[in-house]
């Protein structure tokens, strides 16, 4: 059976020990990060960063790496679809008109630029499945005062994702025993069948499940009770205090220079794209 890429990996580190509030405080910064920063190159750090964040939890190259495959299709989308747009302008725009090239490479570097966004808060997220475990996170937001019905709620959520993965394993190689061939198509052809013989069948099961858990859940009487008890406590630790304050002040320091302007561009991704192709130009 195929590995689990979005599953906790239990394994001892000092990103594993910290408290799932500052993993949460770190991974919203990510995401407003994701958002502010001008270009691929601040953005292309933020990445590393991250990265080096997982290496830091001892997850192992093979697995970082490997978490890395459901970026793919979203930066193919983010990386086609912006200039396919931006050519929409030039179905009004005379054919001699030289800023047809630099609307092409705006485009390019603009689906660039949000590839690069979402591939960072796609992957913090999984960085941060991977090194909490969903019990303790429950536990720390219901000790704020949220309502333990919402944390169950969220905990469902994170579990489900591993489960649907696993499922989705099954579904498939239970496919690929009968003789069904997934692999080795055309690429639509094979996004086709795995939409047909993988998503459909996954979809039929996840509402068979939610109504397993609505009934088991009804049959426990789930929420008659407005507090609950909890057996263990999840501490914050200076650790948790330091990567807080990091991850708060380059917020604000960032969204300083933002507001201001004063972000300094490292890299004009359409004009060394320009330079580039049109070295004469």
């Amino acid at each position: 059976m195929k590995a689990l890429r979005y599953s906790y990996v239990n394994v001892q580190s000092r990103v594993h020990d910290l408290n799932p509030l500052s993993k949460t405080l770190w991974l919203l910064c990510i995401n407003l990060l994701s958002f502010v920063l001008p270009d691929p190159a601040w953005l292309a750090i933020l990445f590393l960063t991250i990265f080096c964040i997982g290496f830091t939890a001892r997850l192992g190259l093979k697995r970082l790496v490997d978490a890395m495959k459901p970026l793919k299709f979203p930066i193919f989308i983010f990386l086609i679809f912006p200039p396919i747009i931006t050519l929409q302008g030039l179905v009004t725009m005379p054919s001699e008109n030289t800023a047809v090239t630099p609307l092409i490479l705006e485009g390019i570097a603009y689906g660039t630029i949000i590839a690069l966004r979402f591939s960072c808060i796609i992957y913090s997220a999984l960085i941060f499945l991977m090194t909490t475990k969903t019990k303790d996170f429950v536990y720390s937001i219901t000790r704020l005062g949220i309502p333990y019905r919402y944390g169950f709620m969220l905990m469902t959520i994170f579990q489900l994702i591993p489960s649907f993965e696993a499922e989705m394993n099954n579904i498939k190689y239970a496919q690929m025993a009968r003789g069904l061939i997934l692999e080795g198509n055309t690429f639509f052809k094979k996004y086709r069948n795995f939409f047909k013989y993988t998503i459909q069948p996954i979809l039929i099961s996840s509402l068979r499940k939610g109504i397993e858990l609505a009934t088991a859940m009804d049959s426990a009487c789930f929420g008659i009770y407005k507090n609950r008890t909890y057996l263990e406590e999840v501490k914050y630790s200076n650790l948790d205090f330091i990567l807080s304050f990091i991850s708060i002040i380059s917020t604000i320091i960032v969204f300083y220079l933002y507001i201001t302007g004063n972000i300094p561009i490292l890299l004009n991704f359409s004009e060394t794209l320009r330079k580039l192709l049109f070295p004469s130009g």
